[in-house]
């Protein structure tokens, strides 16, 4: 499959003016002009007019690149632990641009952190050009995305730095061939670039997968929730067992959605807060399969941002919310991220000087969150 099959042609042509020619006379036509990777390779039929480019899409290329590659070498000074040579900025911006990868996607990817807070030299940049060309070409041949591409490159450069092309192709085609799926993997890379790591067990996943999910409701989850290929299977198992023991839902209603692409966290977290606010009742889906639709969609309890949750679901402020999550954070021991905090352990004579402390105020009622009313949210959250 050619290279102008996949990338829209209204991003190839651009802001180009077209003038029509035979097909015979391009064969007599010579030029000097580098054309981009995408206009060498696209072929001519019977059937399409070819297309003489004028100079006006050179200039206005060469101008984009160039206001690119500024803007990725002006914020690599304050950035970059290194400083890179322009020239090699703007050649390797240059092969980004010519397989299809836009503007705001290069940005995105040298100018964001990789990782949450975490500045790094993009690794393609530590790259010999010959190499970083072939692997591109690895990707192309195997129809990937421009967009799932830098995203790769982004997220995962120095794993794909570490691999020759040959490696790199056995990776994409046992993705792309993994067994009991109508669909390859490799369509999900712009959702989930981490499937690029090939987890050993990926294959297996699947296989558990297929026996909790019909077929159809399969491939939609792996469509929104690509992650559960790579997520660890416990962790997966942890969500499945809450979704359906504590909420009260099967796979329909979690196929359909992005539930299983967060946290076990955020799914408590959310269930949580509707339950102790007296807005989620669990369904008893095995006498009722419309039981679900007393509470609200699955999608926009798990999906929707903490705001439009709190004012629309829970029908509280903002704050409340905020200060719901720490209290019930600091019930279950847990850090603001969910990270379970280390038991402290006091030792007899510090257990003693404590109580005595507490007892030398006068004795006080022992309050605890097991006596207090979980279904009232706002008297709960005062007497904590």
């Amino acid at each position: 499959m050619s290279l102008a099959t996949r990338i829209p042609l209204t991003r190839l042509l651009g802001s180009l003016r077209i003038s029509k020619i035979p097909v015979q006379s391009i064969q007599n036509v010579q030029t000097r002009t580098v054309l981009p990777l995408h206009l060498h390779q696209s072929k001519c039929t019977t059937n399409l007019n070819c297309c003489m480019y004028s100079t006006s899409y050179f200039g206005n290329h060469k101008d984009d690149l160039d206001s690119i590659s500024e803007e990725i070498e002006k914020f690599g000074l304050n950035n970059f632990r290194h400083k890179y040579d322009p020239i090699l900025l703007k050649e390797v911006c240059s092969k980004f641009i010519s397989i299809g990868v836009s503007r705001e996607d290069l940005i995105h990817a040298f100018c964001r952190p990789a990782r949450m807070g975490e500045y790094s030299d993009p690794p393609v940049f530590t790259m010999n050009l010959s190499v970083l060309q072939k692997l591109l070409n690895v990707f192309l041949n195997h129809g990937i995305k421009p967009k799932a591409l830098i995203r790769v490159v982004h997220y995962y450069g120095n794993d794909i730095k570490s691999l020759t092309p040959t490696q790199l192709d056995c990776i994409l085609m046992k993705l792309a061939s993994l067994p009991y799926l109508e669909i390859s993997i490799i369509d999900f890379l712009d959702v989930c670039p981490q499937l690029i790591l090939l987890d050993a067990e990926m294959e297996e996943k699947i296989k558990s997968l297929r026996s909790i999910f019909p077929k159809k409701e399969l491939m939609h989850l792996l469509r929104n929730a690509p992650n559960v290929l790579t997520d660890p299977w416990q962790i997966t198992e942890e969500k499945l067992s809450y979704i359906y023991k504590e909420m009260g839902l099967d796979q329909p209603h979690i196929s359909y959605n992005k539930t299983m692409s967060y946290s076990i966290q955020h799914i408590r977290d959310r269930h949580e807060a509707m339950v102790r606010t007296g807005v989620y009742k669990k369904p008893n889906l095995r006498h009722d399969r419309l039981s679900h639709l007393m509470n609200e969609k699955v999608e926009l309890i798990m999906e929707s941002s903490d705001e439009q949750f709190s004012k629309r679901i829970l029908k509280i402020p903002r704050e409340d919310y905020d200060s719901f999550l720490e209290l019930l954070h600091r019930e279950r021991q847990e850090d603001l991220t969910g990270v379970q905090l280390d038991d402290y352990d006091s030792d007899e004579e510090e257990v003693l000087e404590e109580e005595a402390m507490r007892n030398s105020y006068g004795p006080r009622p022992k309050r605890t969150l097991a006596n207090m009313p979980t279904t009232d949210y706002q008297r709960w959250l005062q007497n904590m």
